[in-house]
């Protein structure tokens, strides 16, 4: 627990500039580890990108809601940037645990998967402005990369809950 709260920390200070809010110049350094899962790195780049499509996502959604402060308003003792940053290294850390039991489960991917991870990610990068892309800290790699974790955890979940008995008496 407590090296999840210090990797949550770093992340948090390493993507300070990362959803947007600062803008006072500071470059990413994206080779940076923030986290490491069992021998897995994840650097501050991925993270960051992550976290920034996680953020493009929000604001469809909570903008017309909370309006444009959303991001620094405190609700519950935190900030909506402060839980997305948080809830990016969980998410990342979890998907590189299910990642390492994919055998265990009979999961993997296939060319088929990797083809379409490879167009999708492509689609991306044509469909967004040089300057979309820089503001998400987006490259082609880790746009597959976060694509290939997505679809990692869609198959291990299928997997996971295929036998579990859902009738509860």
């Amino acid at each position: 627990m407590r090296r999840k709260k210090l990797a949550a920390l770093i992340l948090s200070s390493v993507l300070i500039a990362g959803i947007g809010l600062t803008g006072c110049g500071s470059k990413l350094n994206a080779d940076a580890v923030v986290a490491t899962v069992n021998g897995k790195e994840i650097n501050a780049g991925l993270a960051n990108f992550v976290a920034q499509y996680t953020a493009v996502t929000y604001d469809t959604f909570y903008m017309q809601y909370f309006g444009a402060d959303m991001w620094t308003q405190e609700n519950g003792g935190t900030t909506m940037t402060d839980s997305v940053k948080e809830n990016t290294l969980e998410q990342l850390e979890e998907y590189y645990l299910l990642e390492e039991h994919m055998g265990d489960y009979g999961v993997e991917l296939t060319d088929e998967d990797t083809a379409a991870i490879e167009k999708a990610a492509a689609q991306f990068m044509e469909d967004n402005t040089a300057e979309g892309l820089k503001a998400m800290g987006a490259t082609e790699e880790y746009v597959k990369e976060m694509l290939r974790l997505n679809t990692l955890q869609s198959k291990m979940r299928d997997a996971i809950v295929a036998d579990v008995d859902r009738n509860v008496p």
